[in-house]
């Protein structure tokens, strides 16, 4: 007997929980503001972390911050509960970094970007094998 089953891995930016546009480069809006945006678990596999790039204009810093899993921000600099991590500093774009945080089924983390200067920040995120939990081959 043999049981073969599907599963899919997705992790994915968004401008709100809800956003209808997953599994694509996520961009934000042409500003000098903080902006804020999810990373979303929206497989049926429990992640352990997955890598994010942020692109904007060359040469533009970018600072990153995000609250607990499923805390919002709610202004500027504050989560709704606890307080916000650094992910990091003033780093010069495009910045990719493999974030190693364990994301359930369904459950999401609420990020703060912050720029040097007006510019319109892309983000992505991908995941590999050894980001999901329970991720096995046969040959």
């Amino acid at each position: 007997t043999m049981t073969v089953s599907s599963t899919s891995f997705m992790a994915y930016a968004l401008l709100a929980d809800t956003d209808p546009k997953p599994l694509a480069p996520h961009t934000l809006l042409n500003s000098a503001s903080k902006q804020f945006f999810f990373v979303k678990n929206g497989g049926n596999r429990d992640l352990t972390a997955f890598t994010m790039t942020i692109s904007v204009t060359p040469g533009t810093t970018v600072a990153l911050t995000r609250c607990d899993i499923n805390v919002l921000f709610t202004a500027n600099n504050t989560c709704a509960t606890g307080t916000q991590t650094i992910v990091y500093g003033n780093t010069t774009a495009p910045v990719v970094t493999t974030i190693s945080l364990s994301i359930p089924v369904g459950s999401w983390y609420h990020f703060q970007e912050t720029p040097g200067k007006k510019t319109v920040p892309t983000v992505n995120i991908s995941l590999s094998s050894s980001q999901i939990v329970h991720f096995a081959t046969n040959s």
